[in-house]
């Protein structure tokens, strides 16, 4: 479990890298980065599809924020809400059911 972790967590950061670096890469080096950062952000997304459980969570012995921060990840490169990886996450749903128990108490 702690393995996948790690391998979801790295698939990550290789898609926030390239969102952050995408266009200065481009302009700074000889070689065509853009092709290079696609291909990484595609090899990264093609193991993020093998890596979510049938539940649709990315590391649910971890809690929702794995799944939270693939989400975002996915979701600022380009994938919609409707996105199969997005939406089977059903992200939100767990979120509000991790933090519920918490508000109800502090209600009471």
């Amino acid at each position: 479990m702690y393995v996948r972790t790690i391998r979801v967590a790295v698939a990550v950061v290789v898609l926030m890298v390239a969102s952050a670096l995408g266009a200065k890469a481009a302009a700074a080096s000889p070689f065509d980065a853009q092709v290079l950062t696609q291909q990484a952000v595609g090899r990264a997304i093609d193991f993020l599809q093998k890596a979510q459980a049938s539940d649709g969570s990315y590391a649910a012995a971890n809690g929702p924020g794995v799944t939270a921060v693939v989400t975002v990840a996915l979701l600022r490169h380009g994938r919609t809400p409707n996105d199969p990886l997005v939406a089977d996450a059903r992200i939100l749903d767990e979120l509000l059911e991790s933090c519920l128990p918490t508000a109800q108490k502090e209600e009471t």
